[in-house]
């Protein structure tokens, strides 16, 4: 009940599981496209403003500083559209938690095992956090949680927090078997690379989209804000929902393209070992086709224009990245013959 007293996403998450942990207060995240217009020092300015609102007004109002126990926070969101938070941001919460003797923690569940380019989306941001919370590719589609900490932090004693299924071995062989691949095949350094293409092939599309308001992301995990009118920065929950159901389901199949950014974004997080192609000559993603238009149902729809061109991004790698791996043969320890 604990990351469900956390939540803001969706009011569905916490409907009938009431009442929650209480003494949990939320303060805006620094989403630049929509807290500011200007530039890049209305952006910081922006971002300082979200942060010092709690030594500005919380802590001078309703929070006695000595009562926080830690402060919370996605460096990249998920569910919110992956909005990057500013790197002023983070270094703005880490000297009000020195200054306070509060904890910063970090959900890195989505962003986090290699998804951005480094092991955590936090590093980016140069901050270094108390702890660190990660799951889902942590185990390569394994159920695990992670929580990770510094050792003065982790000094219970032993079965202050016990779990019926923690430390499923099974589990933890994913962990480390994930781990053992992200290093091997240099997986950090190819999320960063096929990203930073990604976005730099992707960087037009709201001269190209009237309904595409904003491209941003890191490593392969990128956001696209869908709205109705560029200048008013409208959500475009319909433009974006047009390509749901069937044509939305081929879409998230292909890489991962998802819907379910908040209710005016679409989000892709290809898989990690998603390569370019070496040519003769130098790296070519011609293959990719981002110019190229699948004919739809709603094809008309510059909603689909746009779902299209990631689909035909994250297809096109999925079917050319790695060469096909011949089938294994495995033996049970029943003598039965499995191929995979």
């Amino acid at each position: 009940m604990g990351a469900l007293s956390l939540t803001a996403s969706k009011p569905q998450q916490k409907r009938r599981f009431s009442p929650l942990v209480p003494g949990v207060t939320h303060i805006r995240y620094p989403d630049v496209y929509r807290g500011c217009a200007g530039g890049p020092q209305d952006a910081d300015k922006f971002a300082l403003g979200c942060a010092r609102y709690i030594e500005d007004k919380l802590f001078k109002t309703i929070l006695a500083p000595e009562e926080v126990a830690a402060i919370f926070v996605e460096p990249i969101q998920g569910e919110g559209g992956y909005v990057i938070a500013p790197t002023i941001f983070m270094q703005e919460l880490r000297r009000i938690c020195d200054k306070h003797g509060i904890l910063l923690v970090v959900d890195e569940v989505q962003s986090g095992v290699g998804r951005t380019g480094k092991w955590f989306a936090v590093e980016h941001t140069g901050v270094q956090p108390d702890i660190v919370c990660m799951a889902k590719g942590i185990a390569s589609g394994m159920p695990l949680g992670v929580t990770v900490s510094k050792a003065e932090l982790m000094d219970w004693v032993p079965g202050s927090h016990a779990s019926t299924f923690g430390g499923n071995p099974v589990c933890i062989a994913a962990a480390l078997a994930t781990l053992d691949v992200i290093e091997k095949e240099g997986l950090l350094r190819n999320s960063q690379e096929v990203g930073d293409h990604m976005l730099k092939r992707m960087a037009d599309w709201p001269k190209k989209h009237k309904i595409v308001g904003d491209v941003r992301g890191r490593g392969l995990m990128i956001g696209v804000e869908i709205v109705k009118d560029q200048k008013t920065r409208e959500y475009g929950a319909a433009e974006r929902d047009c390509r749901q159901g069937r044509g939305g389901r081929r879409h998230r199949r292909a890489g991962r393209v998802d819907c379910s950014g908040g209710k005016r974004r679409v989000t892709a997080a290809p898989k990690l070992m998603h390569r370019w192609v070496e040519t003769g000559r130098s790296p070519s993603l011609s293959f990719w086709g981002m110019n190229v238009w699948e004919t739809t149902r709603c094809a008309n729809l510059p909603t689909a224009r746009v779902l299209t061109s990631i689909r035909s991004l994250a297809l096109k790698i999925s079917r050319r990245s790695l060469p096909p791996e011949p089938l294994r043969a495995i033996r049970t320890p029943s003598g039965k013959l499995w191929s995979t």
